[in-house]
Order: C-alpha cells, then structure tokens, then sequence
C-alpha cells in the first residue's frame, strides 16, 4: 500500500513538473483532495515549483 501512495505522488509531481514548464507564465493555483495533503508533497510544491495550493 505505501508503494503504491508513494507512486501516486511521484505521478502528481511529474504531471505538475511538465505543466509548469509547458506553461511558465501561467501560475495558476493547484487544487487537489485532502488524500494529496502530504508535507513533502506540498513542499514540493511550495518550494520547488512555486505553485500556491488549494485542498
């Protein structure tokens, strides 16, 4: 079960790496359910691809 959350993560992480860098002017905020509400999730990304969050 942890396999496959973690993998979920990795897949929303990928996805927003790739929009972000298909759409750089465009920093719309993201919006996701409280399951995708992780600490390093939502660090990720704060920090790494400046995207405001909304859960």
């Amino acid at each position: 079960m942890a396999a496959l959350c973690q993998s979920k993560l990795l897949i929303a992480e990928h996805l927003l790496q790739d929009w972000v860098a298909t759409n750089p002017p465009a920093r719309l905020p993201v919006t996701f359910d409280n399951w995708y509400t992780q600490p390093a999730f939502c660090r990720y990304l704060d920090e790494t691809l400046h995207l405001q969050v909304v859960s």
